[in-house]
């Protein structure tokens, strides 16, 4: 246990609210998308 307190403790998927994870998610697919958009318009070219 001391150990772990020396590292800092680890958070599970349980001590985040839902809400944050939904906004997590949201910016995840917003970078991918925007990935997707950028390299498509590369190939079309």
């Amino acid at each position: 246990m001391e150990a772990q307190e020396r590292q800092g403790a680890r958070r599970s998927q349980r001590d985040y609210s839902l809400a944050y994870k939904l906004q997590v998610v949201s910016e995840v697919e917003k970078v991918e998308l925007s990935y997707i958009a950028r390299k498509e318009a590369i190939f079309h070219f």
